[in-house]
């Protein structure tokens, strides 16, 4: 396994496992995970979301990286500080979910 993606929108958060195979990436598994009903002015919900996306695709991987994009703006520490598409996500430890701040790195 090379790495695991996950964008967070404002109707769904996306994840993605990558793996290398002779010279190429491809996708090796894709989650699609609408927002859940009651959860899309939720920042719990949100951040629970991405956080069980990553942990179904990092499934027995330890220390693989794990990128997490949204639009706006995260900070180094893992907290979104901005984001017109998911606002309710403003404030929200994204890292914590993904193992960011254990280890120094988002």
């Amino acid at each position: 396994m090379l790495a695991v993606g996950i964008d967070v929108g404002g109707t769904k958060v996306l994840g993605v496992r990558l793996e290398r195979v002779g010279g190429r990436v491809r996708v090796a598994e894709r989650i699609h995970l609408p927002v859940a009903r009651g959860h899309a002015d939720s920042s719990d919900g949100v951040a629970a979301q991405v956080a069980d996306v990553a942990a179904v695709l990092s499934v027995d991987t330890p220390g693989i990286p794990i990128g997490v994009g949204l639009a706006g703006f995260v900070g180094t520490d893992g907290v979104a500080a901005r984001s017109p598409n998911v606002p309710q996500v403003v404030g929200v430890d994204l890292g914590a979910g993904v193992g960011g701040p254990d280890d120094g790195e988002v």
